[in-house]
C-alpha cells in the first residue's frame, strides 16, 4: 500500500561513475518506512549510448544499524535503453549480516 514515489538515483555513495560494467553501486534514498516490501518497479531513461546495463538484483535496507534486514530483488536480466517500459521485481527478505551481492 506504502509508496514512496520516483526516485532517481543521482549519485553513488562512493562518487564512482554509475552503472559501471561489473560494479556494484550504492545510493541512499530518504523515504518513509514504507515497511514490508513486496515490490518495486525500476527503469531507466534509456539516454545515452551505454543506456543499456545488465541488472543483477536490487537490495534495500534501512539506515539503520538496529535494523538487520536486507529485501533482496533478483533479476540478471538486461534493462535495455530502447525498452519503455518499467520492469516489476518481486523481493526476498534475508539477514544483513549473511546477504552478498550475487
Amino acid at each position: 500500500e506504502g509508496d514512496c514515489g520516483k526516485r532517481f538515483l543521482k549519485c553513488n555513495i562512493d562518487g564512482n561513475k554509475k552503472f559501471a560494467s561489473g560494479k556494484t553501486n550504492s545510493f541512499l534514498i530518504k523515504a518513509v518506512d514504507l515497511g514490508y516490501l513486496e515490490n518495486i518497479i525500476i527503469g531507466h531513461d534509456g539516454v545515452g549510448p551505454d543506456s543499456s546495463w545488465k541488472l543483477q538484483c536490487v537490495m534495500i535496507r534501512k539506515d539503520d544499524p538496529e535494523f538487520k534486514e536486507t529485501c533482496v530483488f533478483p533479476w540478471g536480466k538486461w534493462l535495455t535503453g530502447t525498452q519503455k517500459e518499467v520492469t516489476i521485481l518481486k523481493g526476498q527478505l534475508h539477514d544483513s549480516e549473511e546477504t552478498e551481492v550475487p
